[in-house]
């Protein structure tokens, strides 16, 4: 791998990041991002204002890579240099998927039109800083432009089926959770059948951003409050796990309401407003496992370390 340290002399593999040189680095790489944005402008701003629920959580996520570019820069950016070849190429190459996407528009769909988009985006902001900052800073980096992978909407195939998947499993907790009730719905396939009502757990009540917000969460969570890889692996599958449990709560609730109170509720603020009051159930489940784990890992951490000499055990080794 080709790369050039204009510096060396100013910053070592373990030594201090030298200031002057950082900030010139970081002010190339700031321009180059206000050039991508440039490049990519009119695009960037139809990705946000478009009608959909699915694309909310892209502007986040680039707001908290660089967040995080900023609170771990000492981590960081302690080993940089430049490296013109492979950023240049990863640079071009997401240059070269943007303009197939806008040359093609017509032929995708609006989702897989904004996945390609979203793409692009990622091999820019990942190509520029490769090139201004060097492979050893992009390694140290891996987990911020980890986030921005997350930040690319997932194309129709994958979409259709994450929302089939949840759906199935939305619809079997809302019946064990009416079940629970003393309440026993007739299902066939997606619909729920009672002698009051029936129901059907649709696209729309898949939450498919809320669960997208809940991964988000839980993902950086993991990264910053427990120590292990299985502790973070935990974490996040117990979100997986909560993805259509809140579901069912929410269509259960609705449902008990419905027949106890009015059925109105079906179609009223509750229904079309009220996901964020089961968002933050999901999201206290998911702070519950956070600290059950925390505490798991101190608990093994405990265990495994050393216990002190004393005085007297180190005279008589000695």
């Amino acid at each position: 791998m080709l790369s050039i340290d204009l510096n060396s002399s100013s910053h070592g593999r373990n030594g201090p990041v030298n200031m002057r040189n950082y900030a010139a680095r970081t002010t190339l790489f700031l321009a180059l991002l206000t050039l991508g944005l440039a490049l990519f402008g009119i695009s960037v701003i139809d990705l946000v204002k478009h009608d959909t629920d699915y694309y909310s959580h892209i502007p986040v996520l680039y707001l908290v890579f660089g967040v995080i570019l900023f609170w771990e820069r000492k981590k960081i950016f302690i080993n940089t240099c430049y490296s013109p070849v492979f950023g240049s190429l990863a640079v071009i190459a997401g240059i070269a998927v943007f303009v197939f996407s806008r040359m093609n528009q017509a032929a995708f769909s609006p989702n897989n039109y904004f996945s390609a988009l979203s793409l692009s985006m990622l091999i820019f902001t990942a190509g520029i800083f490769f090139l201004c900052f060097g492979p050893a800073a992009f390694k140290k980096a891996a987990f911020p432009i980890f986030l921005l992978v997350l930040a690319i909407p997932l194309p129709d195939f994958m979409l259709t089926r994450f929302t089939y998947i949840l759906r199935i499993y939305s619809t079997s907790s809302t019946v064990w959770i009416l079940e629970m009730f003393g309440i026993y719905p007739i299902r066939d396939g997606f619909f729920l059948t009672l002698p009051e009502v029936t129901l059907e757990v649709a696209e729309q009540c898949s939450g498919i951003r809320s669960s997208i917000a809940l991964l988000i969460i839980s993902v950086l969570y993991g990264r910053y409050y427990l120590k292990t890889l299985t502790g973070r692996v935990l974490l996040v599958g117990m979100a997986l796990v909560a993805l259509p449990l809140k579901n069912g709560l929410r269509i259960s609730a609705l449902t008990i309401l419905s027949i106890h109170w009015d059925k109105k509720v079906l179609s009223g603020p509750m229904h079309t407003s009220g996901g964020m009051l089961f968002f933050g159930v999901a999201l206290v489940w998911v702070m519950a496992v956070l600290f059950f784990l925390a505490g798991m890992e101190r608990i093994a951490l405990k265990k495994i370390k050393p216990a002190p000499i004393s005085s007297e055990e180190e005279r008589l080794s000695s």
